[in-house]
């Protein structure tokens, strides 16, 4: 079936969003959007650029002179806070006391859990690739992201932008997949 899906949030669990793209500050919802990085509280800053495009395609409005505009084709009146960052990356992820995967299962537990189904989308656009002999993937991401979708919230991942396989898919038959996106269930 079709729902319309006006007015939907969207959490973007990546890179900082720019707060001085005026075409998209005024979709984020600043009240809900947070920080999973450890020792960088802020969720916005005026380079970020990945987190940017990535919430530009998903809620930048439409028919106006800014060079942004959305697969939504939100009208320039539109007054809904769409967007709701979730910053889990970091341009040094080797000086962070966690992991990526940590970060991840903290947003994804505070868009659960806290925010009690006001996000009904969360995008990752990061991911890794991995064998599927080894499945070597931190079972307790799996798990959030099982509760996540259990929650009712959709998931959407990258299917794999870059990277190389490990070297030791060796096995007969063994395949590279890129995860969070190659969750079996």
């Amino acid at each position: 079936s079709i729902q319309d899906s006006a007015g939907t949030k969207i959490g973007v669990s990546d890179f900082p969003i720019n707060d001085s793209v005026a075409d998209l500050s005024e979709y984020v919802d600043t009240d809900l959007s947070r920080s999973f990085v450890p020792g960088e509280s802020y969720w916005t800053q005026g380079l970020g650029v990945h987190g940017t495009k990535v919430a530009s395609i998903a809620a930048a409005g439409t028919d106006d002179t800014v060079n942004i505009a959305s697969l939504a084709n939100l009208p320039k009146n539109h007054a809904g806070k769409l967007i709701v960052a979730l910053r889990t990356l970091s341009g040094d992820p080797t000086s962070l006391p966690d992991s990526l995967q940590q970060r991840a299962q903290r947003a994804l537990a505070y868009v659960s859990s806290s925010l009690g189904g006001v996000v009904r989308v969360v995008n990752h656009s990061w991911g890794g690739p991995l064998c599927k002999g080894s499945l070597n993937y931190p079972q307790t991401l799996r798990d959030a992201f099982r509760n996540a979708f259990l929650s009712d919230i959709s998931l959407v991942t990258a299917s794999g932008n870059e990277g190389a396989c490990n070297p030791t898919c060796t096995q007969v038959g063994d395949t590279c997949f890129a995860y969070p996106a190659a969750f079996p269930d």
